[in-house]
């Protein structure tokens, strides 16, 4: 017979687990576009993690693509960008030299070169009629887009076009579209769900008379920036266009048009496949393939530019091969964060795009069937928690939980690398751990191991040498309830939630105790008293239970030292597999109630009150003004061995009074950049320039500052303040006080 207490257990976790299966149904295919985007966030983290393992590490030869690459060696040896269309000529001559099959320009050449003769002609104070006659009769010979036009003519190239979203840019000459239908279903662009645009940069009409075709090199990240999808065609003025890679396909199969299959849902019409070549491409309903990645950067074959110009010895690799040019230089910004890396040439996406046009074996999709077999697969995990996980012992079924969810990654994989399908896998995992969970929770917490913790946690928030003074005589005094002047500290990881969603249970622990262990013991050697940690928050106070005259200075030397031991942890975090951690910190000094506090089931030694409050405030507003360290006025004063930066004065929510804030810069005689204090010293004049309402020298100041050091945020925040105030003003009883209304 089963007792009446696990019955209760059993009932409750089977409810909980039908629960977290509606919920997941709900999550994957009814939830708003709110959810719907956190949903895919973690599925394509997932998915980033899918493709990352299964790289092939290997491109197809048949034919082979090679990248021709205006990488930082060809900034620095041919000049920056852009170069003249004349040595772009050139570059296009020796690649047709050299026998290059094709040639797709990841580039646009949207805008006329300016002639050499007219710059002359313009900087010259006076041109006599003899040279200047001279000069008219080379025009035409020194013109570089007719010699690049020339060049282009020569060899069969598809020029890069860039589509906008504002309609304010039209340049160059568009081409007519080339798509027909292939089902047997008119083709209706103004009804279709592919990406619009309103304007366009395109090759300019000599340079487009000459080449073969155009393409849009538009990429389009998911919600997260994250480039894994990329569009075949895109719609403009209600007609379609191909994307570059979709062209090139096009036109090395000699393709005359291409062929859309759609399905008409409603008033839409949705995209099913694009057939080339006499083989379909399956797609999205937005027209979109997921990208074949081959690799990480440089698996396809990639010269340098230079090399290309002036190395004969690499001509030779470019036989009968289809060549993509451009580039991976920082400073020309085409690299974009993909599963890969976080900075992946853009051109290489074009080049593993046509990899896969050309080998549609190894392009995976989402046929429409999938949604029907992942709620199915939802369903049989139901049933198998709900019957299985009450048969088992309790250290069982953590083991059951992790069984079924490898055997669904397999599963996952099964399908991606064998039927190149892509099954989403955040609900289902996200079921097996919940329900796991469910299961074991109560059995996993045991009312003697509590008692044993609570017993133990005063050692764990207190120094050690704090607890040898209290057990060596004061102890029911500094656990007796008491007002004191305090200062108090919190500290809380940012973007947390996020980064522990890309961690398991046991990755989650390590991170926070690897995090935490160093943190508190900062705040052990200065003295400080853990209050309590909340996940990744830490609040810690000075001067209780031991007195502390030097209780702000110890706070702030403390969050110093904090902020410099996160720095040095960023290589384990990197090690992770984490990104850049960072944290906020926040310090008050005044008056607050300390004591052991709670009720006579649990208790804990804990600080209250509005300055308590005000601690948290602050550190809540770090993010805000992008910087790591915020303290009050009222502790600044009294750490005079510190330098600080103002920041701003404000009032905060729940509180009327205005509150000084400042940032902790170093501990006055450290050593540190000299330039920094220059140019604090440039923002404490635009700082009081905003004070005093001269709105145009506070803009000029904190514009310059913004360009100078882009990455600092408070520039940014008082330079819209002051053109905000300077468009409105605020008139001559403003206080200068910003009021924030979230906390």
């Amino acid at each position: 017979m089963i007792s009446r207490h696990l019955q209760k257990y059993r009932l409750f976790a089977v409810s909980g687990t039908l629960l977290l299966l509606t919920t997941f149904f709900y999550l994957e295919f009814y939830s708003p576009h709110g959810l719907r985007e956190w949903v895919n966030r973690i599925d394509g983290l997932l998915y980033d993690v899918k493709v990352r393992t299964t790289l092939p590490e290997v491109t197809r030869e048949d034919p082979p693509i090679l990248i021709v690459d205006i990488d930082e060696n060809s900034l620095k040896e041919e000049g920056r960008w852009p170069w003249s269309r004349i040595k772009v000529a050139k570059l296009v001559d020796r690649l047709s030299e050299a026998g290059t099959m094709m040639l797709a320009f990841d580039v646009v050449f949207s805008e006329p070169e300016e002639n050499a003769v007219d710059v002359l002609q313009g900087n010259a104070i006076s041109v006599p009629p003899p040279i200047n006659a001279w000069l008219l009769e080379q025009k035409e010979h020194i013109d570089a887009d007719n010699r690049l036009a020339a060049s282009l003519n020569s060899t069969d190239t598809i020029l890069g076009t860039l589509f906008h979203k504002s309609e304010m840019v039209r340049t160059g000459q568009l081409v007519p579209p080339l798509f027909n239908e292939s089902n047997g279903t008119e083709l209706l662009p103004e009804k279709m769900v592919v990406f619009e645009y309103s304007g366009y940069s395109a090759p300019i009409s000599e340079l487009m008379d000459n080449a073969i075709g155009t393409g849009a090199i538009n990429t389009n990240p998911d919600n997260d920036g994250v480039v894994r999808r990329s569009p075949l065609l895109i719609k403009y003025a209600d007609k379609l266009y191909p994307t570059l890679a979709m062209e090139t396909a096009r036109q090395y199969l000699l393709e005359e048009s291409i062929n859309v299959g759609t399905a008409t849902i409603g008033e839409v019409q949705t995209v099913t496949h694009l057939t080339l070549g006499g083989k379909d491409i399956p797609t999205d309903a937005k027209g979109n393939i997921l990208i074949p990645f081959m690799g990480r950067a440089g698996t396809f074959k990639t010269i340098s530019a230079t090399a290309v110009l002036n190395d004969d010895e690499v001509l030779k690799e470019f036989e009968d091969a289809i060549a993509f040019v451009g580039t991976s230089a920082l400073a020309l910004a085409d690299l974009r964060p993909t599963p890969i890396s976080g900075s992946f040439p853009g051109v290489e996406i074009q080049a593993s795009i046509l990899n896969g046009l050309l080998h549609p074996e190894l392009l995976a999709s989402e046929p429409d069937w999938l949604p029907g077999a992942l709620a199915m697969l939802l369903l049989v995990i139901g049933l198998i928690l709900i019957i299985v996980m009450p048969l088992v012992s309790v250290t069982t079924q953590p083991l059951i939980g992790i069984i079924l969810a490898f055997l669904i990654v397999l599963l996952n994989y099964w399908f991606w690398n064998s039927l190149r399908i892509n099954m989403a896998l955040f609900s289902q995992i996200g079921l097996i751990l919940g329900a796991t969970t469910m299961f074991t929770i109560e059995s996993l917490i045991r009312e003697t191991h509590e008692k044993l913790k609570i017993r133990g946690s005063f050692g764990q928030y207190v120094p050690p040498q704090h607890i040898d003074r209290l057990q060596g005589g004061g102890w029911d005094n500094s656990l007796r309830g008491e007002r004191r002047e305090m200062s108090v500290l919190f500290s809380d990881i940012r973007s947390f939630t996020q980064l522990s969603e890309g961690l398991d249970a046991t990755e989650l622990r390590e991170f926070l105790n690897q995090y935490l262990t160093p943190i508190t013991k900062i705040i052990f050697d200065s003295g400080g008293t853990i209050d309590k940690y909340v996940g990744d928050m830490v609040m810690a106070f000075w001067n209780a239970p031991i007195d502390d005259p030097g209780h702000p200075s110890h706070a702030v030397h403390t969050a110093l030292k904090m902020r410099t031991q996160l720095e040095s942890m960023q290589d384990q975090f990197q090690e992770m597999g984490l990104p850049k951690v960072a944290a906020g910190i926040g310090i008050h000094t005044g008056d607050m109630n300390v004591g052991d506090m709670g009720s006579e089931y649990r208790r804990a030694y804990t600080v209250l009150g509005d300055a308590v409050n005000l601690g948290s405030r602050l550190e809540s507003l770090t993010k805000f003004y992008g910087v790591d360290i915020l303290t009050s006025e009222e502790t600044m004063v009294l750490c005079p061995d510190v330098s600080f930066r103002y920041i701003d004065r404000v009032r905060v929510k729940g509180k009327e009074t205005a509150v000084k804030m400042y940032e902790p810069l170093w501990i006055k005689g450290t050593e540190h950049d000299e330039a920094i204090d220059q140019v604090h010293a440039v923002y404490m004049q635009g700082v009081n320039h905003y004070l005093n309402q001269e709105w145009e020298k506070a803009v000029a100041v904190f514009k310059q500052l913004s360009e100078d050091v882009p990455g600092e945020l408070i520039y940014r925040i008082y330079l819209e303040r002051s053109e905000e105030l300077m468009r409105n003003p605020p008139g001559p009883d403003w206080d200068g006080i910003y009021t924030h209304t979230t906390k």
